[in-house]
């Protein structure tokens, strides 16, 4: 089973509890002990405020056109993707095994890899595990989901949305963990709480771009020239959205904040991570 396209968060919200809470085991005394990393990352969720922005690209590749205006509500959104860490609590929860490791092994304060969209959202998997979303909600209280692509955009951009990346008109490798220099070990990804090659934005939000790309919740499909209001995206599709680029790029356009990928749900990659989000 996995979650609607086309439903309001707090649908999705609904859906993980009825789905999960017979299979997840609630903490017996305070959940944020047992489980400091799901704590922690629930804590560090960053607002991003409501309002009126501007989505897509018409000067670049068709999928990005037209540009286009959205409404979305105030959000949150983790201040980093999640980590090995994160995913080894929650498969330590449901006895669940670890996914393939990459080359370099499992590093707990790197972005975890070689996970689905479907390994995310699906409630329940045939094993009759929890998916990690489910276990989530159901353990922290909070609702997490995957952002939209509209969010996603909305958080990354800079005050002038018209700038291509979050920091400004120009590319600049130096806020990012890219393979394009002949850095020593950029064949890989890099922690989440490193100090360089990274960019925080106004909102305290890192690496929205490079290191791994991220799944947000949307089909991939053509925009709307219509002003929409909190969208999800097409309700059907063959491919996910996902968003950021990764250690293994290196072609600036691909870290362009309006920069649309897209992936078949089930495939798992060593450089394809997620970040969560939250309603209000």
């Amino acid at each position: 089973m996995e979650f609607p396209s086309n439903v309001s968060r707090r649908e999705l919200f609904l859906l993980s509890l009825a789905a999960a809470l017979p299979l997840v085991k609630r903490p017996t005394s305070d959940w944020m002990a047992q489980f400091p990393h799901l704590a922690r990352y629930c804590k560090e969720l960053r607002k991003v405020p409501g309002g009126h922005y501007q989505i897509g690209n018409d000067t670049h590749a068709d999928i990005e056109r037209p540009r286009h205006a959205v409404t979305l509500s105030a959000f949150r959104l983790g201040a980093t993707p999640v980590s090995v860490a994160l995913w080894k609590e929650y498969c330590k929860s449901v006895s669940l095994e670890m996914p393939a490791a990459p080359a370099w092994g499992w590093l707990d304060d790197h972005p975890v890899v070689n996970i689905s969209y479907i390994d995310i959202t699906t409630p329940v998997h045939a094993s009759g595990k929890p998916g990690f979303l489910a276990w989530a909600v159901v353990t922290s209280g909070v609702p997490l989901m995957l952002p939209t692509e509209a969010q996603w955009e909305a958080a990354a951009q800079n005050k002038q949305a018209s700038d291509d990346y979050p920091w400004g008109p120009i590319f600049d490798r130096s806020k990012l963990w890219c393979s394009k220099d002949a850095w020593k070990d950029a064949q890989k990804t890099a922690s989440t709480l490193r100090k360089d090659r990274i960019h925080s934005n106004a909102h305290g939000i890192r690496d929205l771009i490079g290191n791994v790309w991220e799944w947000c919740q949307d089909w991939n499909g053509p925009y709307s020239a219509d002003s929409l209001v909190d969208p999800l995206g097409p309700s059907t599709g063959t491919r996910r959205a996902l968003r950021g680029g990764s250690w293994y790029n290196e072609w600036p356009d691909v870290f362009r904040t309006a920069y649309r990928y897209r992936m078949l749900p089930e495939k798992r990659e060593d450089n394809i991570g997620f970040r969560l989000a939250a309603a209000k």
